[in-house]
């Protein structure tokens, strides 16, 4: 199931299984066997759960596939610090066993021959080297440079090159170009180059759309140009990430994102991603291979959740990382300035703490796939003194332990009980009185509620379904009784207790008529509705294209009297009650 839904994308049968089994409410007595006519469903405001939490409708990003880089990110550029050689000295890319294609070598390609471009170790601008390209002095132009980028006609894109030279070097020339044509190009120049390295931004417009452009840096004269790092990206980026990707992320609305991982965060050290982006280190995926250019760290992700109005929780690395490590790394998020960890905070443009609140303890630590992965007496000690540690940093936080239900999670419950505020759980059953927060994987990309290209970004049927449950979806879970099955039907007043909801999920391919009796409520009014659904099981929504499935505001239903839910749907009623 979840490798087809990595190939095929996540569609309307996944968004109705979402909504069928991650809400929480009162637990439903469904009665079996052949639905009537006409099914009746009774809801009891009498019965009340307890309140449904918000958190329930958080989010989860990794550092997997194209959930942030590609996806979140705006970089338009692979491997811009150049961790591979230049060029490539086998294939650019190669195919996970989920079918993923990762970057296996430079995608960075030279013009003409290889021999004027050399990577060398001595004052490499970061990492291991940094490309040397040497010009002949004869009048011709050597060069290097990336193709497979998205562009859009009359887009905006801004970047910069940092680079350095010798002294009879240049000028340089760097260029977008979306056709082989001398008019199918648009070029910056830079007259001169000094002996240190610096920053040269640029700014260019793409005259046509295409999903094969091409940047590309030239350079004349006599000398060596050194080369420390290249960046593009839409000039509409919003520090850095995606303008549509963010765009529908506050659509979403979601309450709270957890980051960084995952299997990631196993073999992640968050130290990598401190500071100047230019000058982080890029490292091998720990987890999915590929490689990890520590362009969005913690700074970022927190952004990333200020501008989105969501609440960060931060995993620590539970696997090959320490106490030590995640106790730092509290400090460094929420220590004041003049702790060590704080002050290298605020001198990365921070004065501020972060006042992270939610962390994760690890994850999925029971499972042998998992770096660092150990048995359950062993890892009960190791979360109990990891805790220990990042608690005495800030009292104030609250942490949530690795769960998996049977043995592990018991264990960690008689051992860890008193180290942990929450502890993870894969199953979601509907008991709000017991399931605090949810996380829904991954984000973007992947399996995620959003899917993107090169050039445009869209919500997925399953990111529709959290988003209209998010916003009409009542908090007071109520009972429900019918003998609609496999219909799924949830109840729940709203928090001040004068608006009943009502949700139905209709997998069948049949349409229902349901009539409903709400005992000591009364409908005040006429119920607005909000409907998703599309004629076909499979559809799914592709960026860039109009939409086949979506959120379509319904007329005023008349709940006193029978009505009919479509099928393959989700139906959603909100009701003033007297």
């Amino acid at each position: 199931m979840k490798q087809s839904l990595q190939q095929r994308g996540c569609l309307l049968c996944c968004a109705l299984i979402s909504a069928a089994s991650l809400f929480a409410q009162a637990p439903a007595e469904t009665a079996t066997g052949i639905p009537t006519k006409v099914a009746r469903v009774s809801v009891d405001p009498s019965r009340p759960g307890e309140p449904i939490s918000p958190y329930i409708y958080g989010q989860f990003i990794e550092h997997l596939g194209r959930c942030i880089y590609g996806g979140i990110w705006a970089e338009m550029l692979e491997d811009r610090k150049f961790h591979f050689p230049v060029p490539a000295e086998g294939d650019v890319w190669r195919l996970t066993r989920e079918q993923a294609r990762v970057l296996a070598a430079s995608p960075w390609k030279v013009i003409g021959p290889n021999e004027p471009v050399r990577m060398v170790a001595e004052e490499a601008f970061t990492g291991r080297h940094s490309p040397h390209l040497t010009a002949p002095g004869d009048g011709s132009r050597v060069g290097i440079y990336q193709e497979e980028l998205g562009l859009l006609r009359d887009r905006a894109y801004t970047g910069y090159i940092i680079l350095a030279g010798d002294a009879d070097v240049g000028p340089v020339t760097v260029s977008l170009e979306w056709g082989r044509g001398d008019s199918e190009r648009q070029t910056h120049l830079i007259r001169r180059v000094g002996p240190n390295f610096r920053k040269a931004a640029f700014h260019l417009t793409s005259g046509a759309d295409t999903d094969n452009g091409r940047l590309v840096i030239t350079v004349s004269g006599a000398g060596t140009l050194r080369i420390g790092c290249v960046s593009l990206m839409p000039a509409d980026h919003v520090e850095g990430f995606r303008k549509d990707t963010l765009d529908l992320l506050k659509q979403l609305n979601a309450p709270v994102y957890r980051w960084p991982g995952g299997n990631f965060v196993s073999g992640y050290d968050w130290r990598d991603g401190l500071g100047n982006r230019d000058r982080r280190p890029t490292r091998t995926n720990p987890a999915w291979t590929g490689i990890e250019p520590n362009d969005v760290g913690l700074d970022e992700f927190v952004r990333l959740c200020e501008l989105i109005g969501a609440e960060p929780m931060i995993a620590v690395n539970s696997g090959f990382g320490d106490a030590y490590s995640a106790a730092a790394e509290v400090e460094y998020a929420n220590g004041s300035p003049d702790t060590p960890m704080g002050r290298i905070r605020a001198r990365n443009g921070h004065p501020e703490p972060h006042r992270v609140k939610w962390w994760c303890v690890g994850n999925e630590m029971y499972g042998r796939w998992q770096l660092g992965y150990m048995q359950l007496n062993h890892y009960v000690l190791k979360h109990n003194w990891i805790e220990t540690k990042m608690r005495e940093i800030d009292p104030a936080i609250r942490t949530v332990g690795v769960g998996n239900v049977g043995n592990w999670t018991q264990g960690m419950l008689e051992n860890c009980a008193d180290h942990m505020n929450l502890i993870s759980e894969h199953l979601y059953f509907r008991n709000s009185d017991i399931f605090f927060m949810a996380n829904y994987a991954q984000t973007v990309n992947v399996i995620g509620c959003i899917k993107t290209t090169k050039t445009a970004a869209e919500f997925e049927s399953t990111g529709l379904a959290l988003m209209l449950y998010r916003r009409h979806f009542g908090t007071i879970p109520l009972g429900v009784e019918h003998q609609a099955a496999p219909l799924d039907i949830a109840a729940a007043l709203t928090g001040d207790r004068k608006t009943l909801t009502v949700a139905v999920v209709n997998p069948t391919r049949d349409s229902v008529a349901l009539e409903f009796a709400f005992n000591t409520a009364e409908p005040a009014q006429p119920a607005s509705t909000w409907i998703i659904t599309a004629g076909d099981p499979m559809a799914s929504n592709q960026p860039g294209e109009p939409r086949r499935v979506d959120i379509r505001e319904a007329p005023m239903a008349d709940l006193g009297a029978a009505v009919s839910v479509q099928p393959l749907s989700i139906t959603l009623w909100r009701i003033p009650i007297r």
